[in-house]
């Protein structure tokens, strides 16, 4: 289980609870970092977001991050993009430096359904498929949250896989008094 708050262009603030109500990580993401704690051994690890867009060859972000927990689409669509209605989504393809991204736009929900982004140099994709849409406080939010990027590995050029699944089970919005204290406690040891 995990909890996640985000307080919009600022930060992403996590929790992780493998059962039992004991938190095992705690997480935060910044404009330009990632912190992690690891309190089942004590350890905590701090990366640069360079390091995660170095490692999967895209351009993540605090924004990247933000669009992909909330389900809207990365980039604002512009006249350069193109448009296309077919087998029930509005296909818009975008080119964004190296990458070629096609959002599909479900023409019965409106919403964001799924994303598809290949860089041309490296050849790394990921795919990104949103369902079970949620009516929170006259905004649609997707529930169910699937993130697959598939890259090739910088020491041994091996092929990688990373899967993220998020299943929202509940969605607050404009909350005023979100908690997102977070501390690396003295006992801990870099990673």
């Amino acid at each position: 289980t995990a909890n996640i708050r985000v307080r919009k262009d600022s930060i992403i603030w996590f929790s992780l609870t493998p059962g039992l109500g004991i938190e095992a990580a705690r997480g935060i993401v910044t404009k330009d970092s990632i912190i992690i704690i690891d309190k089942i051994h004590k350890e905590y690890q701090v990366l640069k977001v360079s390091d995660l867009s170095e490692k999967y060859h895209f351009d993540f972000d605090l924004k990247l991050l933000e669009s992909i927990i909330i389900g809207n689409l990365i980039w604002p669509i512009t006249s350069n993009d193109v448009i296309k209605k077919e087998e029930g989504y509005f296909k818009v393809q975008k080119t964004e430096g190296d990458l070629m991204v096609m959002n599909f736009i479900g023409t019965n929900s409106m919403k964001l359904e799924k994303i598809q982004a290949v860089s041309d140099t490296s050849r790394n994709a990921m795919f990104i498929n949103y369902s079970e849409f949620l009516k929170v406080e006259n905004k649609i939010i997707p529930s169910e949250i699937n993130v697959q990027i598939n890259y090739r590995s910088k020491r041994n050029k091996a092929k990688k896989v990373s899967k993220v699944q998020i299943k929202h089970s509940k969605i607050n919005i404009n909350k005023e008094d979100l908690n997102f204290s977070f501390s690396i406690p003295d006992k801990y040891d870099p990673m």
